[in-house]
């Protein structure tokens, strides 16, 4: 078993490569507009990439959602998702679809209760959706505490997200002391838990920045070197666990321990994986831990499919829609059971 830090880590050394090179790309602009094209339009500059997060120097690979850090300090930028592949046939119009993140939420890690309460730990979210957001992903250092980004401090629910108060009971954000900080590095670094519907297990994406001032309709102007992530396979949660805690996923066939690991953060055991990482189910992840998550891991186990966006039979209403807008509805085919894409 590996030794574990209490902090994730997150690796900048891309970000600092990309700077590097957009920065040598501008003085040649200056010399006639040479690679003018490395960086879009007229005053589209190209965003620094994504960067995964990694617990104990892998990558993070959840079943239902992605986690990274994205965007430039003081800028505002939106982050684009777009589905590489998927395993399941039901899926497979999904390919190719595009998606935007949408503004993050305030969610906690209490097994029963989906929203922040005090005296818990609490996380963003953000849920993917058709319509660009833009804002600043790292936020400003301003008078020695963070301001913007994931990283600012607020009052959501009569709790405080983020800061050395997170958790604790406010009525507004100025009861919830603010991360310090002396430059605009140490405001960067939150991290954007992604989901949706279309976060299914075993697929690829890839995540992309532009920014605000940006024609979104030109590909030249997003993030060249884009962060390409994937999800596990169907159930598999967890690598090798104990007391401290559990590694990622090994992506390979779904386990007992892999049920074990979702039960433990039913039960609020110590050491068990974040909520991120337990919730599997329903189609549109609600952020409680149910016993249905946990047998959805051993459905996974003895070899069956992932059950949703699909035509199901049932014993007795027929065949049913799980998952995306027709949920439980009848259905003849997967047909019947898709998600809407974006226009």
């Amino acid at each position: 078993m590996k030794t574990r830090t209490k902090r994730y880590s997150i690796a900048g050394a891309s970000r600092f490569t990309v700077s590097l090179r957009l920065s040598i790309a501008a003085v040649f602009v200056g010399f006639g507009g040479m690679v003018s094209a490395a960086f879009g339009q007229a005053g589209c500059p190209l965003s620094s990439p994504p960067v995964p997060e990694e617990i104990d120097g892998s990558v993070l690979t959840m079943n239902r959602a992605l986690a990274f850090s994205a965007g430039d300090p003081a800028k505002r930028q939106a982050i684009r998702v777009t589905i590489d592949s998927v395993t399941a046939p039901q899926h497979a119009y999904l390919v190719g679809s595009k998606w935007w993140v949408q503004p993050p939420d305030a969610f906690g890690e209490s097994a029963v209760v989906p929203g922040p309460i005090p005296g818990v730990p609490n996380f963003l979210a953000s849920r993917l959706g058709c319509t660009p957001f833009f804002m600043d992903w790292n936020g400003a250092c301003v008078d020695g505490n963070c301001l913007g980004g994931l990283n600012d401090v607020t009052c959501q629910g009569n709790v405080c997200i983020g800061g050395p108060g997170e958790g604790s009971g406010c009525s507004t954000d100025a009861d919830c002391p603010g991360k310090s900080c002396t430059e605009a590095a140490d405001c960067s670094g939150g991290i954007v838990n992604v989901y949706g519907e279309m976060i299914v297990p075993g697929a690829s994406y890839t995540v992309s920045v532009v920014g605000e001032d940006c024609d979104l309709s030109d590909e030249g102007n997003f993030t060249d070197a884009s962060l390409k992530m994937t999800t596990s396979n169907f159930g598999n949660v967890a690598g090798a666990c104990d007391v401290t805690g559990c590694d990622v996923p090994d992506n390979g066939q779904t386990a007992i321990a892999d049920a074990l690991a979702i039960l433990a953060k039913f039960l609020g055991a110590t050491g068990a994986i974040r909520k991120m990482r337990a919730d599997i189910e329903p189609s549109l992840l609600d952020f409680k831990m149910n016993v249905t998550d946990v047998l959805q891991s051993l459905r996974a186990f003895v070899g069956l499919s992932y059950p949703f966006l699909s035509c199901r039979p049932t014993a007795v209403q027929g065949n049913l829609c799980f998952g995306g807008p027709t949920h439980l509805q009848s259905c003849v085919s997967d047909l019947d059971c898709r998600i809407p894409l974006c226009p």
